[in-house]
């Protein structure tokens, strides 16, 4: 399972993020750490900005090869959980772009399984 290491460094970086009762569950190629933590910059920045605003990730994936967060919003009203639901679509499709394993320019390849490659490592 080494090519989920990276994940475990979000919680740390962002533990206003993720909860502190259940682990998150990272279930993707450490290619779309990157999107994911510039997510997280942005999730912060409006909880910061919004006391009272509780965003928790509960998972992160790969399913039909694009990226999926799973979260929960508590506190927020509906034009800022919209907002932050067009952060987290804004890097879902970012990531049917950027290859899952080493973040370089990629594209779609549609299974089984589906996933999101550059040409180099199309066949990994």
């Amino acid at each position: 399972m080494s090519e989920y290491k990276f994940w475990n460094q979000l919680p740390a970086a962002y533990p206003q993020l993720f909860s502190r009762v259940e682990a998150p569950s990272f279930e993707c190629g450490n290619g779309w750490i990157g999107i994911v933590s510039l997510l997280c910059q942005r999730l912060m920045t409006i909880r910061d900005e919004n006391p009272g605003t509780e965003i928790i990730i509960d998972r992160i994936k790969q399913k039909f090869g694009m990226l999926r967060i799973h979260l929960r919003i508590k506190g927020a009203k509906p034009e800022l959980r919209a907002e932050i639901l067009d952060a987290v679509d804004l890097t879902t499709k970012a990531s049917e772009q950027c290859c899952e394993i080493c973040s370089a320019v990629g594209k779609s390849y549609f299974g089984p399984p589906n996933k999101v490659r550059c040409d180099a490592c199309v066949d990994l």
